[in-house]
């Protein structure tokens, strides 16, 4: 018997992928793991669905790209999976990315929303850019139920105030101004909840 031992192998590289920016973007959020090929970070916020039905609101917000990285269009998308597997939400499309203030050093940002019924998800956010990387964060997420008790909040959201400003929700809000707008939601069952409850707000500048 006689045994060859190889000095070296070559292994052919496969064909180029031809697959689309939509397809990609499926693959990405089909995937189980986080891709770290586009840096990405994500929050979520849970509020009320003022629709009723006992709905909860899940808004995703999430930075997209190092910071100063230039505004640009983005295969984007999001799924959530129960429990059970089966998913109960999922969004996808292409969109213009920008930051949201005017600071050099932030990271492109997006917002998007979706209504589910209360509960535990597991949370899969997907961005390809315009040369095909792929990026994604896959996170637990409550949508807590707020609907029907004695007393409930949303999750509390920051950023720039002052007049003409919209308060977004943000992963890392950027104060550009001497102004911080704060936004929570109380719930109760019972109007009476309310009434030995006394709003409070300190004005104070950064």
């Amino acid at each position: 018997v006689t045994i060859r031992s190889r000095q070296a192998f070559v292994l052919s590289s496969g064909a180029p992928s031809r697959k689309s920016p939509t397809e990609r973007l499926r693959d990405t959020l089909t995937s189980p793991f986080s891709v770290p090929g586009v840096p990405l970070r994500v929050a979520t916020f849970a509020h009320q669905d003022p629709a009723g039905d006992n709905k909860v609101r899940l808004t995703i917000a999430a930075q997209v790209g190092q910071p100063g990285a230039a505004k640009g269009e983005f295969m984007v998308g999001f799924i959530l999976i129960s429990p059970e597997n089966k998913v109960a939400a999922s969004w996808g499309n292409k969109v213009a990315l920008s930051p949201l203030g005017s600071s050099a050093n932030e990271p492109l940002a997006f917002e998007g929303s979706t209504v589910v019924d209360p509960g535990i998800y597991s949370l899969r956010v997907g961005v390809v850019d315009e040369e095909g990387r792929r990026g994604s964060v896959v996170r637990e997420v409550s949508a807590w139920k707020m609907s029907g008790e004695a007393l409930a909040f949303g999750d509390l959201v920051v950023g720039n105030g002052g007049s003409g400003v919209t308060l977004r929700a943000a992963v890392e809000p950027h104060l550009s101004g001497e102004t911080l707008a704060a936004y929570l939601e109380l719930y109760s069952n019972a109007p009476a909840t309310f009434d030995s409850s006394t709003p409070r707000h300190r004005r104070s500048t950064v």
